[in-house]
């Protein structure tokens, strides 16, 4: 996925890509009730990227001996890269997200770049092939380095524009000769929402200078927090991840509960403060900021919070407490201190309400909240 400014509203479709361990890209993801349950599920993604090398089309990182396995570039910015050696030739795949245009029906774009490098002492042939498979089994069809669905939309685009399509296979395929110790590459995108518009495939150049920006982005983000170095180096990768990775988890002020389940469509004031506060401590206090703002309505409006309210009534005030601990900045009161008085004092109210005796002596629930208003589901107690 890419990064959305907290401060902004959020741009649909938000959901993020999904690598697998092979390199291959998903995208997307469809929705439905499940069997089990009225709630909304995920059923699978209908686009999907499988990645194939050699002639005789073997499976990207399918032999463990020849495969490095997905990883982050530097070890913690999210743009994953794999290497795969067959046949003298060393594949190299670099994949990303980023939404650098204008918001569109189509969400975040992957861009994903093989490389290829032949590491051995003769002239070979570099092959790439990208398998087209659609969850509803519809066929795909291709021209001029455009792979589109059976509707016309965008769903894949070639930097090469000699690629070749086998439409009985529904197979992209590159090839290109190298001698030995040369290095060519391919630039493949894949819109998340299959595109309905009439863009032309992306040069190399361009999509180069989309991968510079991304990087240079979320390097700045980055750094524009707290800064912590330990002598192991892979402490420091883990944290940074993990930071970069909310952000790309994160959907505008909506601070996500997680990627591609079904919760995710929900907002959980108690977990995502706690998070949210997580990212305060390292120092994203803006954004921070405005992911607490957007759990307050979830939290404090009675129709919203449901048989919740009693007890999520009183989340923003603790998150202001912890927050104006770790950062000392007043401005999340500042914004909401008409709602949240609201709620203190009423919270002060109820508890009155329970301080009384009728025969003279204390009862055991002085001084407690009285039975929650609407009634509380046994299963909440936060």
């Amino acid at each position: 996925g890419s990064y959305s400014d907290p401060r902004a509203e959020a741009v649909a479709p938000s959901e993020e890509f999904v690598i697998w361990w092979n390199g291959a890209i998903s995208a997307n993801l469809v929705k439905g009730p499940s069997r089990t349950s009225p709630r909304i599920q995920a059923l699978g993604n209908n686009t999907n990227i499988l990645f194939r090398v050699g002639p005789d089309a073997d499976m990207f990182g399918r032999m463990g001996d020849r495969y490095s396995r997905i990883g982050y570039e530097d070890g913690y910015l999210p743009i994953v890269q794999a290497t795969y050696d067959r046949d003298g030739i060393r594949y190299r795949e670099t994949a990303f997200a980023d939404r650098h245009t204008a918001a569109g029906p189509g969400g975040d774009t992957a861009y994903v770049r093989f490389a290829f490098t032949n590491v051995s002492k003769a002239i070979r042939t570099a092959e790439l092939h990208a398998d087209v498979i659609l969850l509803d089994g519809s066929p795909a069809t291709a021209s001029g380095g455009r792979v589109l669905d059976a509707s016309g939309a965008l769903l894949m685009t070639v930097s090469d524009a000699g690629a070749s399509f086998d439409a009985a296979a529904q197979r992209l395929t590159h090839r290109v000769r190298l001698a030995p110790g040369a290095t060519a590459s391919v630039w493949i995108t894949v819109p998340y929402v299959p595109d309905t518009g009439a863009r032309a495939a992306p040069t190399a150049a361009e999509c180069q200078q989309i991968y510079d920006s991304a990087r240079r982005s979320w390097v700045s983000l980055l750094s524009s927090g707290m800064t912590i170095t330990v002598p192991e180096a892979r402490v420091n990768n883990m944290w940074r991840a993990l930071v970069l990775q909310n952000f790309v988890l994160a959907d505008g002020p909506r601070f996500t509960y997680g990627s591609g389940l079904a919760y995710n469509d929900s907002t959980y004031p108690f977990e995502n403060g706690f998070a949210a506060l997580t990212m305060a401590r390292y120092g994203h206090t803006d954004a921070a900021e405005a992911w607490l703002s957007h759990l307050i309505p979830a939290s404090i409006d009675r129709q919203t919070a449901g048989w919740r309210y009693q007890n999520r009534r009183a989340i923003p005030l603790h998150l202001l407490y912890r927050k104006y601990l770790l950062t000392g900045s007043a401005a999340y009161f500042d914004t909401h201190r008409d709602e949240l008085f609201r709620v203190a004092d009423e919270i002060i109210a109820d508890r009155h309400s329970t301080m009384t005796t009728t025969t003279g002596e204390r009862p055991w629930h002085w001084g407690l909240l009285p039975p929650a208003r609407p009634g509380v589901d046994s299963r909440a107690s936060t």
